[in-house]
């Protein structure tokens, strides 16, 4: 991190992500907000690397409030976006919050994918529900 910096790359939305993605793999998930937070102009492919980075670490109210605050600044969603939430709430057993994430990715003109499928599979299983799975 030290060196992005030294480097001037600390506005380069790619090294941003990828650090992100970084802190939040060692569970540094307040280290991956500051460097979320100190970027001027955060654009959707951040957003995601944050939202991610909440949901792998079963912070998903937190990944969600963030959608909230990227709708606000009028970057919309993707399928990745769709995807982070669906898998952070499955892995936390949140069956509820899954089916709305769902039908709100269907309002938004998106269509699960295999991810979606996959996450929503492998979050049944990890909470014990083989039969739903």
């Amino acid at each position: 991190h030290c060196l992005v910096l030294k480097c001037s790359f600390e506005s380069d939305a790619f090294i941003v992500s990828s650090l992100i993605d970084m802190y939040s793999k060692f569970g540094e998930v307040e280290n991956a907000r500051k460097v979320f937070d100190d970027l001027v102009e955060q654009d959707l492919v951040v957003f995601n690397a944050m939202i991610s980075g909440y949901a792998n670490n079963s912070q998903s109210d937190e990944a969600l409030s963030l959608v909230k605050d990227m709708e606000l600044l009028g970057i919309r969603p993707d399928i990745i976006t769709w995807n982070a939430l669906i898998a952070g709430f499955s892995h936390i057993g949140n069956e509820e919050k899954v089916s709305e994430i769902l039908e709100m990715m269907c309002l938004d003109g998106h269509k699960p994918d295999v991810v979606s499928w996959t996450s929503i599979i492998s979050g049944l299983v990890h909470n014990l529900q083989n039969e739903k799975a």
